[in-house]
């Protein structure tokens, strides 16, 4: 059976895929329609790499952004007739953390689709507004662009696919500045149409020969497939009815248990002669057998009683055991241990202070710090309670291009950047070790020596 149904999901995929297809016209239309896929899709693609390179850690917003963009675009883009508008693209980019994707990636490649740029390599080794660098690169970061790379390859050989069905056209042929219109609104000439409705009402419309193909697979092997359908039920019915006489006939009848088709029908033969047979046998016995079935219920029933009244006893007896175990406790006085060092003293509490930004001489006053982030402060402090030393950590968010612009006076005071010279460009901050601060005079002031370390990208 296993085999069978196995069977049956390979014929209904092999369907789903041969009509499942969206329909393009013409070369207008294939380049229109895997140019907008493919922006669509090669901006998931990078996607994926950016968070492959920068961390899962260091990226929980865009892996929230990312999941939104897969279930409101990329979820079923293989059935859908109509894609996404680039406007509705670039508003879920803008407002799902990947602002500067949309900015460097996003942008270029829309600008390629408006100029009609030829579907190939190029079109997708753009470079950023204002920069040599290609869209894909991360500032501060070594980008293997592995999922960008198959996809848009995967585009192109797509389009190019298309492109070699139409037999009128040659393949790689580009939309003229008069196109057909297709579902991404593009113009075409009145001339152009008239031709077309003329040459639809001359000649009639004729099945392709793949569509024959594809019937006439599905009628070969739903053949085939009923066939063994027969074949597998009648057998276990037959066997469900010879129950433990069954290799005795097969013995008999199949020439030692070579099972062969035409072999097998002739057990299928026989054993309806002998129906009857088995009908009148069956008649004679079922008296006795009703009372041996009686019996047998009546020595079940028997046995549960017995079972339940042990089970009663035993839970009565459990009962007594732990009510003797709780009074032996009592009187050796063993429900109240003391504890077997009684200098034991609890570890120190650990306490946070969060802060907005600190003063120039890199120092942070008691007084400004909040005990609860309320998703606007940049810095936190932990030391253990009535301690003078403390930890200073820098808190990555959505807020770090505020922190970035103002470079001088949220940054530079507690902090050591890496790479300053990306603060042009970099939209955020990563981590890297945190500092150490004392408290002097009810105000935490940085280590020179041990500053927070951070990187911009």
């Amino acid at each position: 059976m296993n085999k069978v149904i196995i069977l049956i999901l390979i014929i209904v995929g092999y369907v789903q895929v041969s009509f499942a297809q969206i329909q393009l016209k013409d070369s207008t239309e294939a380049y229109n329609y895997w140019a907008n896929r493919g922006i669509i899709e090669a901006v998931y693609a990078y996607m994926n790499d950016y968070i492959v390179t920068v961390g899962e850690a260091n990226s929980q917003a865009e892996i929230q952004g990312k999941g939104k963009y897969f279930n409101e675009v990329i979820n079923g883009i293989e059935s859908k007739e109509t894609l996404p508008t680039f406007i509705k693209i670039s508003t879920l980019l803008k407002a799902n953390s990947w602002i500067g994707a949309e900015k460097t990636l996003f942008s270029p490649l829309k600008k390629n689709f408006d100029n009609k740029t030829p579907l190939n390599e190029l079109f997708f080794k753009s470079k950023k507004p204002g920069s040599n660098d290609l869209i894909t690169v991360i500032p501060g970061k070594k980008n293997k662009n592995e999922n960008w790379d198959t996809k848009t390859k995967e585009i192109i050989f797509n389009y190019n696919t298309t492109l070699g069905g139409f037999a009128k056209e040659k393949p790689g042929k580009l939309p003229e500045k008069s196109p057909e219109p297709s579902s991404f609104d593009n113009p075409i000439s009145k001339p152009e149409i008239q031709e077309r409705n003329i040459s639809e009402k001359i000649t009639p419309k004729q099945i392709p020969l793949k569509s024959y193909l594809v019937f006439a697979s599905i009628f070969f092997i739903g053949l085939i497939v009923g066939g063994w359908l027969i074949f597998v039920i009648s057998k276990k019915k037959i066997y469900s009815i010879l129950d433990v006489e069954k290799h005795h006939y097969i013995k008999k009848y199949l020439n030692n248990g070579e099972r062969f088709i035409f072999k097998y029908i002739g057990v299928v033969y026989i054993l309806k002669k002998q129906k009857d047979l088995y009908k009148n046998e069956s008649e004679s016995n079922g008296r006795s057998k009703g009372y041996e079935l009686i019996n047998l219920e009546n020595k079940i029933s028997r046995l549960e009683n017995e079972k339940k009244e042990l089970l009663d006893e035993n839970n009565e007896l459990g009962k007594q055991i732990e009510e003797k175990c709780a009074g032996s406790i009592r009187k050796t006085g063993y429900d109240n241990p003391k504890p077997l060092n009684s200098k034991y003293e609890a570890p120190p509490k650990m306490m946070k202070l969060f802060f907005n930004m600190p003063k120039s001489d890199g120092s942070f006053q008691m007084s400004n710090g909040e005990p609860l982030n309320d998703g606007k402060k940049y810095f936190k402090i932990e030391f253990e309670d009535s301690s003078n030393c403390g930890e200073l950590f820098y808190l990555p968010s959505e807020r770090d291009q505020k922190a970035i612009n103002r470079l001088e006076s949220f940054l530079k005071p507690v902090c050591d950047i890496e790479n300053i010279s990306n603060d042009t460009t970099a939209t955020k901050i990563e981590l890297i070790q945190s500092g150490k601060v004392s408290l002097i005079n009810s105000g935490w002031i940085i280590n020179p020596d041990k500053k927070i370390k951070i990187r911009l990208y």
